[in-house]
């Protein structure tokens, strides 16, 4: 198994298209649960929230899967502190290669509810959510651009978390209403 990563930062080059859904086995146990690096360097999970990551996140993409042509595009992010610092794209190594380096996440945030992919459920409600969702992610995202105190999220950070909370918690208690 593997999980899904979308990456709105800056690849170094030009060989996956916009919008690509990368592969990544970085996280433990993956089940195809949805990560998003976003155009502010921030690493965070299908609700928003920060994964606050050190260490490299490595993901891949595979342009092409014919038989006579299988090869992928792989790139290794760089985190400190939460905020990426670059991405590179991976070049092969050769097979006889005396030491390999083994890159990986030092450290991220872990949540009680993961958010896998979706891909058992598809209703019209759950993607109303989720596009609520992202519209908060963009706002949050646009802040942790502007902040310069790299001592990490800031109290209007906070309280767009407590937003989402809300609107989640709302959402769920007008899916049970007792009839």
């Amino acid at each position: 198994m593997y999980d899904e990563l979308f990456c709105d930062a800056e690849l170094p080059d030009t060989d996956v298209p916009p919008g690509a859904c990368f592969q990544t086995k970085a996280f433990p146990e993956p089940f195809l649960f949805r990560y998003r690096i976003t155009k502010a360097g921030r690493l965070i999970d299908a609700y928003g929230r920060d994964l606050e990551c050190d260490g490299y996140l490595e993901f891949y993409y595979y342009p092409t899967r014919s038989a006579q042509d299988f090869r992928w595009a792989e790139y290794r992010a760089r985190f400190c502190d939460g905020q990426m610092k670059s991405i590179a794209r991976v070049q092969e190594e050769p097979e006889e290669a005396d030491e390999r380096v083994i890159y990986g996440l030092a450290s991220y945030r872990v949540f009680a509810h993961a958010a896998p992919s979706g891909f058992m459920s598809d209703t019209s409600e759950d993607v109303e959510t989720l596009r609520c969702k992202a519209e908060i992610n963009a706002d949050r995202a646009q802040q942790f651009s502007s902040e310069s105190d790299s001592s990490g999220p800031s109290l209007a950070t906070d309280a767009l978390f407590e937003q989402l909370d809300k609107l989640f918690n709302e959402r769920q208690k007008g899916r049970h209403q007792p009839e």
